[in-house]
């Protein structure tokens, strides 16, 4: 505690009440067909109330086919969907693409073993390999949508004289939600959900779809501009298990991204090697010449075997700067 805060007795007590009420409300679809492939678009129009998108989810129901046979994999519900957009007065603001691997990387690196509870509600098993469906194969889930979107995980006031408007793309398959529980028990598997509700306040049964692969990469390097990152190669092992850099690296995602002094990464350093050996390459620090036009990206890399029949999955957080005039609500993005 600061001195000044032990010596001032004078301080005048002072409490903050502003906010009266706060209320969760309940908004659907317009339509009932959840069906691969299907658009799923859910509108606030009301302008007389005042979201708070920080602490919003989505609350999912549903039923898994052939139950005795297929669980649903880690983070399984972002698997449903394909691609999610929120659009505030008919201006698309954000949105992200292959939702179920996108929020799995932004997962591995934002969560904490303090809040793995919170993940866990939302579809999360990594750590207990648990069947998120009941006996029947009923399930039922409550998504933060900052897990996600990055404005509703950044922007923490409310909005005023706005229409908001949430598109949910199913996607074509669900066999990438899915694991056979015993191998080889059956190659085909169906969700059906039931009801999707926005609260305001590739494709095989054998492999696991949530669980990434080292692939025995031994290098890696962005170029934004022929400028390096990071500067010194990374000469991994994994057959020696040499991926104690790599794991620091992950680790330093917090300490950079949300500008902390402690890091408390969600995965484990055997946890990380087996589930997700992520590559994270922090480019927050550009000279002038990066930022102030036009940047070429590439990405190289490197590994001990042939890399055939897989797929590398390139995740990139940056900047969205959007304004926002209530009065005459306009919305213009800036960067």
């Amino acid at each position: 505690m600061p001195e000044s805060d032990i010596l001032g007795i004078s301080s005048p007590f002072e409490t903050d009440s502003k906010i009266t009420k706060i209320e969760y409300h309940s908004y659907t679809p317009y339509t009932t067909s959840f069906n691969n492939n299907d658009e799923i678009r859910i509108s606030i129009q009301q302008t007389d109330v005042y979201p708070y998108l920080n602490e919003s989810f989505i609350y999912l129901e549903g039923q898994v086919s052939d139950a005795g046979k297929l669980k649903l994999t880690n983070n399984g519900f972002s698997y449903f969907f394909e691609q999610i957009r929120l659009e505030i007065n008919g201006i698309e603001v954000d949105s992200t693409r292959v939702l179920g691997i996108t929020s799995s990387l932004k997962g591995y690196l934002s969560g904490t073993p303090d809040n793995y509870n919170c993940y866990e509600n939302a579809g999360w098993i990594f750590k207990n390999s648990s069947n998120l469906a009941n006996s029947n194969g009923e399930f039922s889930a409550c998504i933060p949508l900052k897990y996600w979107l990055g404005l509703f995980e950044d922007f923490k006031k409310i909005l005023v004289n706005s229409r908001l408007e949430l598109i949910l793309t199913r996607s074509h398959s669900d066999l990438n939600a899915l694991n056979v529980i015993t191998s080889g028990s059956t190659n085909s598997g169906k969700v059906v959900l039931n009801k999707i509700v926005w609260k305001e306040r590739k494709n095989s049964l054998e492999k696991d779809f949530s669980v990434f692969d080292h692939c025995n990469i031994t290098n890696v390097k962005v170029f934004l501009n022929s400028i390096a990152y990071p500067y010194d190669n990374l000469n991994l092992d994994f057959a020696k298990n040499n991926f104690t850099l790599l794991y620091d690296m992950y680790t330093s995602f917090q300490e950079s991204y949300y500008e902390k002094s402690i890091r408390n990464p969600i995965l484990s350093p055997s946890t990380f090697l087996t589930h997700a050996p992520i590559i994270v390459i922090d480019t927050s620090k550009q000279n002038d010449s990066a930022t102030a036009s036009s940047v070429d990206v590439q990405l190289e890399i490197e590994a001990s075997e042939s890399l055939l029949g897989v797929t590398a999955y390139c995740l990139l957080i940056h900047d969205r700067i959007v304004e926002y005039v209530p009065f005459t609500r306009e919305v213009r993005k800036l960067v």
